[in-house]
């Protein structure tokens, strides 16, 4: 065994003999660092990915405030997943919302207050997004919930579950 190598820092070997043969041990130093670099990039890329989730669901939520500034209800429920109406006639809905249109005034702004990203035992291929709103109407504030799914092979969210919730609203 090699006791020493002089470099031009000095004798290296007394401090670490040097070896015959380094290719296991860069071998193993090269597998751990893989071991260790693969979660973080699958944390990278599933950021990427829930940010994507969260940003077009939000586009959703643009989409059907917009309508709504206009007073424009038949687009704003094109936003909505036929499921949605299934539970509630499209009749029903749009009566629904003209009524909160009235009792709320014109729609000026909303905020992201809190949004989740989540998987359903039901549906465990499609993806979920949740965004609470705080609306800002020309008479008074709301605070609304959607819930938007994302079936697999779409390429759009779609509203599955919407409630609104304001004091101006509670009086009937």
């Amino acid at each position: 065994m090699n006791r020493g190598v002089f470099t031009g820092l000095g004798l290296v070997g007394f401090v670490f003999p040097a070896r015959e043969s380094h290719t296991p041990a860069v071998g193993r130093r090269a597998a751990i660092r893989l071991l260790l670099l693969l979660p973080l990039l699958a944390l990278v890329f599933t950021g990427c990915a829930l940010k994507d989730a969260k940003d077009d669901a939000q586009a959703v939520v643009t989409s059907y405030f917009q309508s709504m500034a206009t007073a424009n209800y038949d687009a704003a429920m094109i936003n909505y997943d036929p499921e949605f109406f299934k539970k509630s006639s499209r009749e029903a809905w749009k009566k629904f919302l003209t009524k909160n249109a009235s009792k709320l005034g014109a729609y000026k702004k909303h905020t992201i207050n809190g949004w989740r990203i989540f998987r359903r035992a039901d549906a465990p291929k499609a993806s979920f997004v949740e965004l609470q709103c705080k609306s800002v109407y020309a008479n008074n504030t709301a605070l609304e919930k959607f819930t938007l799914c994302r079936q697999p092979g779409d390429t759009e969210f779609r509203i599955i579950a919407h409630t609104i919730d304001s004091v101006a609203l509670r009086s009937d």
